[in-house]
């Protein structure tokens, strides 16, 4: 009696589903249409501080639909290129400026 494997050589696991599925939505025009609403709703938040002399609730809202997606974004990106990503300089200038503002 022959032991078969009970998998195929070429199954793939979850990480790896798990990473292509992340690579698949970074390199997606979805993720773009991410980038341009975090950055029309920066630009919103940034008329509303200027227009009013003290933030309201909208502009609190906003700021968190903006650091959660920021945050969702970098997870993204950490799942999708491993910890290649957190190491570039332009990312850790980007998230310093955005801590700033």
């Amino acid at each position: 009696m022959l032991c078969r494997p009970t998998r195929s050589i070429y199954a793939l696991t979850r990480g790896e589903i798990t990473k292509g599925l992340a690579n698949r939505f970074v390199h997606s025009r979805t993720y773009i249409f991410l980038y341009l609403g975090m950055a029309a709703l920066s630009v919103t938040t940034v008329v509303l501080s200027l227009s009013n002399g003290c933030p309201g609730l909208p502009f609190y809202i906003l700021e968190i639909i903006i650091n959660s997606s920021m945050i969702l974004e970098v997870g993204i990106r950490f799942v999708a290129f491993g910890r290649v990503s957190t190491s570039m300089t332009l990312y850790i200038l980007r998230y310093q400026w955005s801590h700033l503002s």
